[in-house]
């Protein structure tokens, strides 16, 4: 199978689970934090804006990138297979483990840890997915099923229509973002408040109050 789709494969599979030879918590720290930067690349490198724009205006894209269409660029750039990987019950599992540190522990490490880096990955990997999440489900998703000549094998185990699915069954990581920031490391207070501030606004998760009979409904999930 050419291309890109293989190595995203093998990440996804590493990193929801942990080898049997890797029994140093170190060694598995660093396997974790080298999968998080893996899919923080193949997330962060994804030109979101030439494909809402190619998307809406309907434009020719020949002069903005090198492959000959916008479809060619969603199949070819591994962003659309990290993100079937994100919604997989593993890696979900797996990117909430990473999130959940004890914070006495982050307290005390050093900046450039191991774990105070392993944690920063987690949290941007999950501000990209919170921030992408809706093109990739809008646009890059049926365009992938449409292209019929380059069926892939799905990701199995894919559990989650959306991300704030996962953040409901791990509601725990919502004070575990509140503790981080007074850790005392500087990136990972900012990190944390502005994963807490799009997690707050997610209609997912904010359901808008709704009067009853009696007694209002609709509560803020996260709170």
């Amino acid at each position: 199978m050419p291309g890109i789709d293989p190595y995203v494969d093998f990440v996804g599979q590493v990193f929801q689970s942990k080898p049997a030879e890797a029994s140093d918590y170190i060694q598995l720290r660093l396997l974790s934090l080298i999968c998080l930067q893996f899919i923080a690349t193949c997330l962060g490198t994804f030109n979101e804006d030439l494909v809402i724009l190619a998307n809406q205006a309907n434009i020719v894209i020949d002069n903005a990138i090198r492959t000959s269409d916008l479809a060619s660029y969603v199949r070819l750039h591994p962003f659309s297979r990290m993100m079937e990987w994100i919604f997989n019950d593993g890696v979900m599992a797996a990117l909430f483990g990473a999130l959940h540190q004890d914070v006495t522990e982050v307290g005390n490490a050093a900046p450039d840890s191991p774990l105070v880096l392993c944690l920063l990955h987690a949290i941007e990997v999950v501000t990209l997915v919170m921030d992408l999440q809706a093109t990739y489900l809008d646009i890059v998703r049926p365009l992938i099923k449409s292209q019929l000549n380059h069926r892939r094998s799905p990701v199995a185990n894919a559990a989650f229509a959306s991300f704030e699915d996962g953040v409901l069954n791990n509601l725990s990581v919502i004070a575990d973002l509140g503790l981080y920031c007074g850790a005392g490391h500087a990136p990972l207070t900012v990190a944390s408040l502005k994963l807490l501030g799009m997690l707050s606004t997610s209609p997912n998760l904010v359901s808008a109050p709704s009067s009853g009979v009696g007694r209002f409904s609709g509560r803020n999930k996260a709170i």
